[in-house]
């Protein structure tokens, strides 16, 4: 699970996504990311291919 800030999403969208493609070689078998940010939605829709494995959740 990872949680990502609204400065960090601004300021660094990058390691956003680094975070959601890390967690297969970390050894998970997937990845959850909250925030309260609509910028980590909008990351997720164009950076993220596997969506069956990789969940958002906007709060």
């Amino acid at each position: 699970m990872e949680i990502e800030s609204t400065s960090e999403l601004l300021s660094h969208p990058e390691h956003a996504i680094y975070n959601m493609r890390k967690w297969k070689k970390m050894g998970f078998d997937m990845c959850h990311s909250w925030s309260s940010s609509e910028k980590l939605q909008e990351i997720y829709d164009k950076q993220i291919d596997d969506t069956e494995n990789v969940k958002v959740f906007v709060v």
